[in-house]
């Protein structure tokens, strides 16, 4: 595997796990489903994805204020020479793919 997907990989484990303990709504179930960071690992995008889609917003704006917070965890547990800035984005392809899938299901 290679570095870059080594540390995608990485990355995503350890938001989620963050998710799960930090970003609590009732009735809402939240993952990180893929990272993309730059090569140069300075910057990585999060996609998350969210349930009920309604609550999104407030997710993405609970991440907002705890961004601190998941860059504090994120160093005590990610060794490398620099420590990417994140950010949170909604993952649009997961939401697209069960638009299709359940689109798929009405039709047969």
């Amino acid at each position: 595997m290679k570095r870059i997907e080594r540390v995608n990989s990485l990355i995503r484990d350890l938001a989620g796990e963050f998710l799960l303990s930090q970003i609590k709504i009732k009735g809402t179930i939240i993952s990180a489903t893929r990272v993309e960071a730059s090569s140069d690992l300075k910057y990585a995008k999060i996609f998350i994805s969210v349930f009920p889609y309604n609550k999104e917003k407030q997710v993405l704006n609970m991440l907002k204020d705890a961004l601190g917070e998941w860059q504090k965890y994120l160093a005590a547990k990610f060794k490398a020479k620099f420590l990417p800035q994140s950010q949170f984005l909604i993952d649009k392809g997961e939401k697209s793919a069960r638009k299709v899938e359940k689109l798929l299901r009405s039709l047969a």
